[in-house]
């Protein structure tokens, strides 16, 4: 049973595409997966993103590439997030975007609390790392620095 914020059930429907990596060798070959989706935007998920908590923010839509080569696993992730437009999928006058990337690693958990692929992403403008846990192909959990 994942702990924390089950609330916060990142749902991400998983499309996978391969993609060329400009900066590998020729040789090597890198493999690209974009997922897409959306949370509630609370306090805590609010920290964990490095958003000021005073901003108004309803929900948060993800789109978050995760590219694995030889070299380096990097990821790219997309943020829109604000207070929620009536009648519409949108944000109240735009909202705020913010694009965070960096390196991410995974580990694995098979503790009665916690079973899955986790994936830790690191970025320099975030103040710890991000943690995921993957529950199926198609669905991620933002899980606490607690896990």
């Amino acid at each position: 049973m994942i702990h924390s914020f089950l609330s916060f059930l990142l749902v991400l429907a998983g499309m996978l595409s391969l993609l060329a990596c400009s900066a590998a060798p020729k040789t090597d070959t890198c493999l690209s997966t974009v997922y897409v989706g959306s949370t509630l935007g609370d306090a805590p998920l609010k920290t964990l993103l490095s958003i000021a908590t005073e901003t108004k923010v309803d929900f948060i839509k993800w789109n978050l590439t995760l590219t694995t080569s030889a070299e380096k696993n990097r990821f790219l992730l997309t943020l829109a997030f604000g207070e929620s437009q009536p009648n519409t999928l949108g944000f109240k006058q735009g909202g705020q975007q913010r694009s965070l990337d960096g390196t991410y690693t995974t580990s694995s958990s098979n503790s009665d609390d916690l079973n899955g692929d986790i994936y830790h992403l690191k970025s320099s403008r975030l103040s710890s790392e991000l943690l995921l846990i993957k529950v199926n192909d198609n669905l991620f959990h933002v899980l606490t620095p607690e896990k």
